[in-house]
């Protein structure tokens, strides 16, 4: 079978990416790189999702080659019945960066923020930042996003320097290609680091769990036992964090003002970047802040904690059943187990799929949060 030739236009702020499977876009407000190493990577899984091989029409560094190869026989082997081992050829050899400093992904959510505020504290650093538009926010939806901006600018401005934003249409190619989002993820950022290679010495993302929950929830777009393979000769991947859980990195922010009015985590699209306090993200996060400290800050539109809502819970999906197996230990820890006296019944023995009355009450909370951002 031919291989998958993926070919690039490049300008100095845009990269596109094309081949006969997928067309992807990324824009910038500043100069990027060659782009090769960007082509390869948001293309690999295309081209595993087709069981192809791959050919990049630009120079790819040869680490990275060798990176995404052996990312392909880990993927494969994950996610057998979605995913193929292939190998990658380029048009030569991309040469070594010698970039400084740290480029670090954010988006605003707890462990971005949390990361951030940990860097600036007990590392003295000051990274430079950057966001995806069309990840958290559709890539139209400038609106939302400019609120989004607006509300972590305070942080932004005293923690960190540069901040970029990237406008890229690769979160729905890739879905529109069989690869979710939560899969994919994690092939975007490093993609749209590597646009900023010749500027950097690595780039940094927050891990979304603890290494040891990471065990259990199973394949996930960027975990730490894969991100360093994105990594290519004079740029480097860091996870930051990986030993904390959720719930320890809410405690660690919950008396830092500054970190707290910045954050955006809200499940409902319609709220964003507001935090409605209802959905099942935002009641799990309200937990464990109540869990962590017994007071819930004053950053979600509904801020009363009703341990009844926790019926909302999913814990049919293992993700979910990771958090709140968090949430009740520190609750534990500080002498409120009594408070999450049912989420713990049922953690000890889920569902294997949500009940009729779990669904009315996921609708009734939607509802809820739909009718909060309308105020």
């Amino acid at each position: 079978m031919e291989p998958i030739k993926v070919k690039i236009t490049r300008a100095p702020r845009v990269l596109k990416v094309r081949s006969s499977a997928a067309e992807f876009t990324f824009e910038t407000d500043a100069d990027i790189g060659a782009g090769g190493n960007s082509a390869a990577i948001i293309s690999l899984p295309v081209a595993m999702r087709a069981g192809r091989d791959m050919h990049v029409a630009a120079p790819v560094c040869p680490v990275l080659r060798a990176g995404l190869e052996r990312l392909s026989v880990i993927w494969s082997a994950w996610k057998p019945e979605l995913f193929q081992p292939i190998r990658i050829s380029s048009d030569g050899d991309a040469e070594p960066t010698m970039g400084r400093g740290l480029l670090m992904a954010y988006s605003g959510g707890v462990d971005s923020t949390h990361a951030l505020s940990r860097l600036h504290r007990e590392e003295g650093l000051s990274p430079d930042l950057m966001t995806v538009l069309g990840m958290d926010y559709r890539r139209g939806d400038t609106e939302k996003f400019d609120r989004l901006m607006k509300r972590t600018q305070p942080l932004r401005e005293a923690r960190a320097g540069e901040h970029l934003v990237v406008r890229s249409d690769a979160a729905s190619v890739l879905r529109r290609v069989g690869v979710e989002s939560f899969l994919g993820f994690g092939f975007q950022i490093f993609a749209c680091f590597h646009l900023f290679a010749d500027r950097y010495e690595g780039g940094a993302l927050s891990a979304d769990h603890a290494d040891w929950q990471e065990l259990l929830i199973g394949p996930y777009g960027a975990t730490g036992a894969t991100n360093r393979l994105f990594g290519s000769a004079g740029f480097g991947i860091r996870t930051l964090d990986p030993s904390m859980t959720r719930g320890e990195k809410v405690a660690a922010i919950a008396d830092d003002d500054l970190a707290l009015s910045a954050l955006s985590f809200c499940k409902d699209y319609a709220v964003r970047p507001e935090n409605c306090g209802v959905c099942s993200k935002c009641m799990r996060t309200k937990a464990m802040f109540f869990a962590a400290t017994g007071a819930v800050p004053p950053i979600f539109l509904d801020s009363v904690l009703d341990t009844e809502r926790m019926q909302a819970l999913d814990l049919s999906r293992r993700n979910e059943q990771v958090f709140a197996m968090d949430l009740v230990r520190i609750a534990r820890a500080n002498g409120r187990e009594a408070d999450f006296a049912k989420l713990a019944e049922a953690i000890r023995a889920p569902s294997a799929a949500p009940s009729a009355k779990q669904r009315l009450y996921k609708y009734r909370m939607l509802l809820r949060s739909r009718l909060l951002g309308r105020r």
